[in-house]
C-alpha cells in the first residue's frame, strides 16, 4: 500500500468484518480514518483501537442505504 500521510478515508461497514481491517489497513499506512456503519458503539471501539495503536479516526453512526442521513454524516 502506499504512503497516506494526509488522506482521509471513508469506510463504511468499519465496525467489523472486512471493513474494520480496511480501516486498519488504511491508519497503519498514515490514513485519518472516518468509520462509517449503522451501530455507533462498534464504530466507537473500532476508533478508540486506531488510536490506541497511533492512528487517527473517528466513528459516525450512519446507515448508507438512507440518502438524508448519508447527507448529514
Amino acid at each position: 500500500m502506499a504512503d497516506l500521510a494526509g488522506r482521509v478515508a471513508l469506510v463504511t461497514g468499519g465496525n467489523g468484518g472486512i471493513g474494520e481491517g480496511a480501516a486498519r489497513a488504511l491508519a497503519k499506512e498514515g490514513a485519518a480514518v472516518v468509520i462509517v456503519a449503522r451501530r455507533r458503539d462498534a464504530c466507537e471501539r473500532v476508533a478508540r483501537e486506531i488510536e490506541a495503536d497511533g492512528g487517527r479516526a473517528i466513528a459516525l453512526a450512519c446507515d448508507v442505504t438512507d440518502y438524508d442521513g448519508v447527507v448529514e454524516a
